[in-house]
């Protein structure tokens, strides 16, 4: 399947009246735009005469992005800040299913699915008219009538749309609400992933926390780092990924220390009535040494707090809460051993199977943790001991998968990729967006519930922000890698990027770029094919063309600061000598070196004043 051509009219009706309520929406600047995803036709739309034309691409290549073509095709949405980019990825959202039967926009949208090695191509299209005859007769053999359909007026089922997967993908945090997302909660979204870091911590708490009492974003922001990490460890422990995909090494050891948010908050909302545990924790530990022995106190300790603030507020029916904390603490030894047994016997009279899994999975992880050798716990000085899981131990890493079955609230452990065991080395924040980004995809294939994909249109909004210009470089090359491995079982692979980097231009054939501008408040859209060649093109003329830097290749404010000076020395006659002393130590820092050495000519031959 193939998304391969967008044309988006504009507004139904008039937006300064029956559509004013909408002026905030995220595609409102679309007007007459038109998009081509395909690399193997031509797609174009002409108004005035009523036409959709489809035509053969002489340039395209096939297999151009993999020998198995299974990667159709890879398009860039390019254009300056606030031209849409973002916004034509909401629009292809807006499409999804059923959901443009509610789309207050005129569009036409044209899919293409191969079946039994046959061209199927299928139009929708809502408020905007075309003649059937003007698709060319080779084209229009393989269309069907019936799947021709006004949206507004689409009365048969959605089955007729080519079926897809679709998956999104971004790393920006960005708070916004748009109609898009009040379609998405109101249909049918089977087969919709959206895996950007907003969407993740919205529905991350809700996946794992079985509890509708997260109060504060403490909580939020804590557990979906945890199921970060988790989606990272089931991307390190495949072992068909290439070691050497990525530019730069994962860390061999996961460290772990200890979260004490949940004693500290639970105490501080109860009041005093439970200090006692805290003391009773105190006493319990006073004789503990060892850094095993001390971390493992503390571990168990910020367990049994977790489940007892987790509990105090969502004790589940037939569970006797009060009565099994009596029995376990009221010698008031807080041993190790005790909140082991505490929370085994929480599991067998728990009657909620979810629960019960939880709190075996938590029992089995503290033992787990315990049975570690000796030199997993290392004391960095300040009293901070810290447990490290190796990674070539399989019985460490399962157990580790463990933690992540439990885990609830806020968790009560952190998280941090290391080099070895005795120093701060760990992932930049660069490395940390990749081995996110790759790490969420594979988790939608190999997380706890295993899904097959067969057609994917892959969005991803500004992928490579955050990326050093070295992996910005290898971007294209690590999706083409790396997503046919992770959907192996998918037929056809689809990815529309937004971007602001020269090096994915760079990377694809001129005829897969659409460029955006924005003229009178209105968005335009340029197709690539128009251009100058992109593949293989020199970087500094694809930052100037495409991204529409104008003629300046230089910062702004060194720009202003040079012209500026340019300015003064070309409107004075004479020039002082401390004015001159100045200029000629600016000249001398300026890079580009005919500009340098032209700006020290004029300043040179200018005379001094008396």
């Amino acid at each position: 399947m193939e998304l391969l051509y967008l044309y988006i009219k504009g507004h139904i009706g008039n937006v300064d009246a029956k559509y004013k309520s909408m002026e905030n929406n995220a595609y409102k600047v679309l007007k007459n735009a038109e998009f081509n995803f395909s690399n193997e036709y031509i797609i174009s739309f002409n108004e005035s005469e009523a036409r959709l034309t489809l035509e053969e691409n002489k340039e395209y290549i096939p297999g151009f992005f993999d020998e198995s073509q299974k990667i159709k095709n890879i398009s860039a949405i390019v254009g300056r800040n606030g031209t849409g980019k973002s916004s034509v990825l909401d629009f292809i959202k807006a499409l999804y299913k059923t959901m443009y039967k509610n789309n207050p926009y005129k569009f036409i949208a044209v899919f293409e699915s191969t079946e039994d090695s046959l061209n199927q191509f299928y139009i929708v299209y809502n408020e905007v008219q075309f003649k059937a005859e003007s698709i060319p007769t080779n084209f229009r053999k393989n269309f069907n009538d019936d799947n021709k359909q006004l949206a507004s007026t689409f009365s048969i089922s959605s089955a007729n749309i080519p079926d897809y997967e679709l998956i999104f993908y971004s790393n920006l945090f960005e708070i916004k609400f748009s109609s898009t997302q009040s379609l998405l909660q109101r249909v049918d979204t089977t087969g919709f992933e959206d895996i950007s870091t907003y969407n993740l911590l919205m529905t991350d708490p809700v996946h794992k926390s079985n509890t509708e009492k997260i109060k504060n974003i403490a909580d939020i922001s804590k557990i979906h780092k945890l199921m970060d990490v988790e989606r990272q460890i089931r991307l390190k422990t495949r072992i068909d990924i290439p070691e050497n995909l990525l530019d730069f090494k994962i860390p061999k050891y996961l460290e772990i220390s200890i979260d004490d948010y949940d004693e500290r908050e639970f105490i501080e909302t109860t009041g005093d009535s439970y200090k006692m545990l805290q003391r009773g924790f105190d006493d319990s530990q006073k004789g503990v040494n060892g850094k095993k022995e001390i971390f493992l106190a503390k571990l168990y300790r910020a367990a049994y707090f977790n489940v007892f603030r987790y509990l105090a507020d969502n004790t589940p029916p037939g569970l006797k809460f009060d009565r099994i904390s009596n029995e376990i603490f009221v010698n008031k030894n807080y041993t190790s051993e005790k909140v082991s047994n505490y929370i085994l016997k929480l599991s067998q009279q728990n009657e909620s199977g979810v629960l019960q899994s939880r709190f075996l999975a938590l029992h089995d992880f503290l033992l787990g943790i315990s049975a570690l050798p000796d030199d997993s716990f290392v004391d960095l000085g300040f009293g901070n001991i810290y447990c490290y899981i190796d990674f070539e131990s399989p019985e460490e890493q399962k157990n580790l998968l463990v933690y992540f079955v439990f885990f609830n609230l806020s968790g009560f452990l952190f998280f941090d990729w290391k080099f070895d065991k005795y120093s701060n080395s760990e992932l930049s924040s660069g490395e940390k967006a990749l081995f996110s980004m790759l790490a969420r995809f594979n988790y939608l294939v190999q997380g706890p519930i295993k899904k097959e994909y067969k057609n994917v249109l892959i969005l991803i909004d500004e992928g490579e922000q955050l990326l050093h210009p070295e992996w910005q470089r290898n971007y294209i090359n690590i999706l083409t890698t790396y997503f046919p491995l992770i959907f192996e079982k998918a037929e056809s692979i689809q990815i529309i990027v937004t971007s602001h980097s020269p090096f994915l231009l760079s990377d694809l054939p001129r005829y897969c770029i659409t460029y955006l501008d924005k003229i009178d408040g209105v968005t335009v859209a340029k197709s690539g094919s128009d251009k100058t060649f992109t593949f293989g093109g020199n970087i500094h003329e694809l930052l100037t063309d495409s991204f529409f830097l104008g003629s300046s290749l230089i910062g702004e404010f060194a720009r202003l600061k040079i012209s500026n000076m340019l300015k003064d020395l070309k409107s004075s006659a004479e020039i002082d000598l401390e004015k001159k002393e100045k200029y000629t130590k600016l000249a001398k820092q300026i890079g580009e070196k005919f500009i340098k050495e032209k700006t020290l000519e004029l300043i040179n031959a200018k005379p001094v004043a008396k």
